[in-house]
């Protein structure tokens, strides 16, 4: 089986449930003591528009440390609006990406077809798009950034077939674990248990760096 990074795998266990809670707790407290990333779900009514890149989506991506041109916001919010509009109204709002099959998740970046139109815009990488999509379909879309899903799985470069299967394997351990933190840590139901992952992946990664 998968595993995350050794600290990563710690504070997904039972043994780690306190010191993964209170990390939980102090990214998404409010201002000022919590960090940036823990107001991305609250900037705007976030679900108030899922078929529809906004102006404030662009700001909650930026509390993620995603920098969105000039040029590459108005070609998302002008030229292409339109058509990602009819893109994402074809992705499901109640799926959750621990329930897609192994074929659905190789299609789930339909979010590949919006993904590709977003990241046909100059400056818009992997990254920018995949935060963008998870505002609109946080259970679905998870946010690609690259040391965090290296620390996810452990495996460089590879992310959506490994992250189903840790998420799947030994009747959804990791996937109950995430939920179990979620609920622990009094988090809003906007946050899905993709972004408590991501969360804690950051923590770790940081950390690392520091």
């Amino acid at each position: 089986m998968l595993q995350p990074v050794p600290r990563l795998a710690r504070l997904l266990s039972p043994a780690g449930h306190v010191e993964a809670v209170d990390l939980l707790r102090a990214y998404f407290a409010p201002r000022p003591a919590g960090r940036p990333g823990g107001y991305f779900e609250r900037i705007g009514q976030i679900g108030a528009h899922p078929d529809e890149i906004t102006p404030e989506d662009l700001v909650a991506a930026g509390t993620l440390g995603v920098v969105i041109p000039g040029d590459a916001a108005l070609a998302i919010l002008v030229d292409h609006r339109d058509e990602l509009s009819w893109l994402l109204a074809r992705l499901p709002t109640d799926v959750a990406f621990a329930d897609l099959s192994v074929e659905q998740v190789e299609s789930v970046l339909t979010p590949k077809r919006a993904y590709r139109l977003l990241t046909s815009v100059g400056g818009i990488g992997t990254t920018a798009a995949t935060v963008l999509l998870a505002r609109k379909r946080p259970h679905l879309v998870p946010i690609l950034e690259p040391a965090v899903v290296d620390a996810i799985t452990g495996i460089v470069g590879l992310f959506l077939l490994p992250l189903r299967e840790l998420l799947t394997a030994d009747d959804r351990a990791y996937q109950r674990r995430l939920d179990e933190l979620h609920d622990a840590a009094g988090l809003a139901p906007e946050v899905s248990a993709l972004r408590v992952l991501h969360v804690l992946a950051r923590t770790v990664v940081e950390g690392a760096d520091r």
